[in-house]
C-alpha cells in the first residue's frame, strides 16, 4: 500500500506494480487517489503508444493497481505500507501512528521523507522497529537510487527487507545515516544555497548561473532544477535541514525562495518560477560566442602540467609554457597559479589572465598598473563548454577562450563553478559518520545525475584549490565557509605527496 497519491506516491506505486506487486494507492483527500491511479495508467498508455510497452502487459499493470480513500478498502494486510505524504513533521507523525495501529503483525512501514529524520517519526509508534526510510528520487520510474535509512530503533529485519525490496524494484540502494537530509539531499544543500547567494550578491543572474553549471556538465543548473522540483518543495527540505541542525549557517534558507513561494511562483507546476514558462523565451544574460577561426595570437599559458594539458585538450589559444617560444608580440599571459607580482613575461600592455576565484582582479589591476582579467581554472580542468570572466575584456576573452562561450560575472571570490563546487566538496568531507567515498560519488551520480561526485571533484581540482576558494569566501562570508578539518588534512597530504 502507498499512502499519498502526489507525484512521489504515484511514481512509487508505478515502479512497485511494474516489479510484480499488487498495489493499493490510498489518499484521503477528495479524488486524489483516483486521479493518481489514472495518472499512472496514462503513463502506461503513453508507453504503449510509443512502442515501449506491450498492451497486454499494460492491462496487467492496470489490474494490479487500485485506488481508495481509506485503509479499510484494502482487503488484507499488505507486506509493505509506504507513506509518501507531504514533507510535514506533524502530518507524517500522525499518519504513521494511524498506520502503526491499523496494520499490525508483519506489515513493514516505510516513509519516503526526504529530510525528516526517522527517529523524529518513530516516537509515537508502538512498534518503532518496523519503520525506516525508503527515500526515492523524482521522477521515481527513471531515477535509479533509493536511500535506505535506519534509526537506532529500526530493526535489522526491516533493514534487510528494505534492501531486498529495492533490489526487486531494480534500484540501487545506498545506506544513508539518519540525519537531517540523509545523504544526497544533505550534500545538495550547497548546490542550491550558493546559487541563490550568487544572485543575491549580483555576481550573476539565474540564467547565467545555470548556463555555467550546465556548461560544466551538470544536466540542469540549480535554478532550472528548483523550478522542476518546485521552489516550495526545495524550500521545505532546506528549512527542515536548517531547523534540525539547530541553525547551522550552511543550511540557512534564502529569503529569495521565501519571496517566490509567497508570490506563488513555484516553478514549472505554476507556470512561473525563476523562469517564466509562459514567455516566448527566457531572458538571457550577456554571453560572448567566439569565432573559433579567430583566436587571439601571441599568448603564453602557464600553470601545472595538468592545467596545461586540459587547456590544450580544449583547443584554446596560446602556446604552453613547456613549448618553445614563438616570435612576435606577447598579447596575453594566462597564469592560474599567480602570485603577488605580475608574471615576469608580461609587459606593461600585456593582458594578464589570472585565477579570479581567490582574488579580486580589480585590485590586482590597480596595484600592478596593467590590464588584468580573472577566469575560473576549474572550468578548464573540468573540460567545460563555457568560461566565466571578471574585470572586463569580454571581447578579448572570447578570442582567448575560443571555442568556449564567455559568460561575464562580477569580480567576486569563487566566481560560479569554483564557489559551488568548493562548498559541495567540503560538505562531503565534513559528513559524519564518514562514508565510503565511492558510494557517496555513486549516490550523487544516481540520485541527482551530477557529472562528478564530490570526491571526484576533489581529485580533479585538488584540495589546495578548494581550500583557497573557501578561505577567500570566508573573508567576506564568515562562518558558513569555514573549512572542515578533513579538507585541511587533505591539503596536508597533498603537500607531503608533492614533497
Amino acid at each position: 500500500m502507498v499512502v499519498g497519491a502526489g507525484t512521489m506516491g504515484r511514481g512509487i506505486a508505478q515502479v512497485l506494480v511494474e516489479a510484480g506487486f499488487r498495489v493499493h494507492l490510498v489518499d484521503p483527500v477528495g479524488e486524489a487517489a483516483v486521479n493518481g491511479r489514472d495518472a499512472v495508467r496514462a503513463a502506461w498508455a503513453r508507453a504503449v503508444d510509443r512502442g515501449r510497452l506491450d498492451a497486454a502487459r499494460a492491462a496487467q499493470y492496470e489490474a494490479a493497481l487500485s485506488a481508495a480513500r481509506g485503509y479499510d478498502a484494502v482487503p488484507s494486510p499488505p507486506a509493505w505500507v509506504i507513506e509518501a505524504a507531504s514533507e510535514n513533521l506533524d502530518l507524517k507523525r500522525r499518519l504513521l501512528a494511524e498506520l502503526d495501529q491499523h496494520w499490525e503483525g508483519d506489515t513493514r512501514l516505510a516513509t519516503n521523507t526526504s529530510s525528516l529524520t526517522i527517529a523524529s517519526l518513530q516516537g509515537g509508534l508502538g512498534h518503532p522497529a518496523r519503520l525506516g526510510g525508503l527515500h526515492f528520487f523524482n521522477p521515481v520510474p527513471r531515477m535509479a537510487l533509493v536511500e535506505v535509512i535506519s534509526s537506532p530503533a529500526t530493526g535489522d529485519v526491516w533493514t534487510r527487507a528494505a534492501f531486498e525490496l529495492a533490489a526487486q524494484l531494480g534500484k540501487t540502494a545506498v545506506a544513508a545515516p539518519d540525519r537531517p537530509g540523509f545523504l544526497v539531499n544533505r550534500l545538495m544543500r550547497p548546490f542550491y544555497a550558493e546559487a541563490l547567494r550568487l544572485v543575491e550578491e549580483e555576481v550573476a543572474r539565474p540564467e547565467a548561473v545555470d548556463r555555467v553549471m550546465e556548461g560544466a556538465g551538470f544536466p540542469m543548473g540549480p535554478f532550472r532544477l528548483m523550478d522542476l522540483v518546485g521552489i516550495d518543495v526545495n524550500l521545505a527540505v532546506t528549512d527542515a535541514v536548517y531547523t534540525q541542525t539547530f541553525g547551522e549557517p550552511r543550511y540557512r534558507p534564502h529569503p529569495l525562495q521565501v519571496m517566490m513561494r509567497d508570490l506563488g511562483w513555484l516553478g514549472r507546476k505554476s507556470g512561473r518560477g525563476f523562469y517564466d514558462y509562459g514567455a516566448a523565451s527566457p531572458s538571457a544574460s550577456p554571453e560572448y560566442v567566439p569565432d573559433p577561426s579567430q583566436p587571439l595570437p601571441g599568448g603564453l599559458v602557464k600553470g601545472s602540467p595538468g592545467f596545461q594539458s586540459a587547456w590544450r585538450a580544449l583547443g584554446l589559444a596560446g602556446r604552453l609554457a613547456s613549448e618553445p617560444p614563438e616570435p612576435g608580440l606577447l598579447r596575453f599571459v594566462v597564469d592560474p597559479e599567480g602570485g603577488s607580482e605580475p608574471p615576469r613575461e608580461a609587459g606593461p600592455d600585456t593582458l594578464v589572465v589570472v585565477d579570479g576565484t581567490r582574488q579580486h582582479v580589480g585590485a590586482l589591476s590597480a596595484r600592478w598598473r596593467r590590464p588584468v582579467m580573472g577566469f575560473d581554472p576549474a572550468l578548464v580542468l573540468a573540460g567545460g563548454r563555457v568560461m566565466t570572466v571578471a574585470g572586463g575584456w569580454e571581447e578579448t576573452a572570447a578570442r582567448i577562450f575560443a571555442p568556449l562561450t564567455v559568460v561575464p560575472v562580477d569580480d567576486a571570490y569563487g566566481q560560479v563553478l569554483s564557489r559551488v563546487v568548493a562548498v559541495l566538496v567540503d560538505e562531503a568531507l565534513s559528513f559524519r559518520p564518514r562514508l565510503d567515498r565511492d558510494r557517496v560519488n555513486q549516490a550523487v551520480h544516481l540520485g541527482v545525475n551530477q557529472p562528478r561526485g564530490p570526491f571526484e571533484w576533489l581529485t580533479l581540482l585538488g584540495a589546495r584549490r578548494v581550500l583557497g576558494v573557501l578561505e577567500a569566501l570566508g573573508r567576506v562570508g564568515g562562518d558558513r565557509y569555514r573549512p572542515s578539518e578533513d579538507l585541511v588534512r587533505a591539503v596536508e597530504r597533498e603537500a607531503v605527496t608533492d614533497a
